[in-house]
């Protein structure tokens, strides 16, 4: 199953610079933490950048699949999904 996943800026420190990554899941029953586990061994420290040790997206993170928020890590992909990770970054 291969996943398109969108990185915003903020996050990109970890993905060597790349906005967009397409992932393969090797699983045809795939959620959201078997697209982050395989993220992870691509892109060391992704994964505990945007999900807190709850499982659900940290603070300033947010999650879409094909444009839609998701809160849950067990939520469901199928092949061709886009992944869209968001960041809130809060200015003072």
């Amino acid at each position: 199953m291969r996943i398109k996943v969108l990185i915003p800026a903020y996050f990109r420190h970890l993905t060597a610079e790349k906005a967009e990554i397409l992932c393969a899941v090797p699983t045809a029953k795939a959620n959201l933490k078997h697209l982050f586990d395989e993220l992870e061994k691509l892109h060391p420290g992704l994964k505990s950048a945007v999900f807190g040790s709850d499982g659900r997206p940290k603070r300033f993170s947010g999650l879409l699949i094909n444009s839609r928020p998701y809160q849950n890590i067990y939520a469901e992909l199928v092949d061709n999904d886009i992944v869209e990770v968001t960041s809130v970054v809060v200015q003072e």
